[in-house]
């Protein structure tokens, strides 16, 4: 009994040290992990835009109700979206 407890022990903590590992280290994932369903990647976002019955704008990361017109924009997670503020950009 000890000792399936001390491995039960030995694999959590195995667990949690490769979990932080990855959470450390997701800008650099190991080339064994690139594809996979836990690949952390750059990775990105797609937010859709339409606007409601009400003729109200509404913007969501999942599309409208089908037959609504909409646009949409994929945002990749390592990349700025923001305009560069007036006193930082170049005259």
């Amino acid at each position: 009994m000890r000792r399936l407890l001390a491995l039960l022990v030995l694999l959590a903590a195995l667990a949690g040290a490769a979990w932080w590992w990855l959470i450390e280290n997701r800008d650099a994932p190991p080339a064994w992990l690139k594809g996979t369903a836990v690949d952390p990647g750059p990775g990105s976002t797609t937010l859709y835009r339409w606007k409601d019955a009400q003729g109200r704008t509404v913007v969501g990361d999942k599309p409208p109700p089908e037959g609504t017109p909409y646009e949409s924009r994929t945002y990749r997670h390592d990349t700025n979206i923001l305009p560069v503020p007036p006193e930082l950009q170049e005259k």
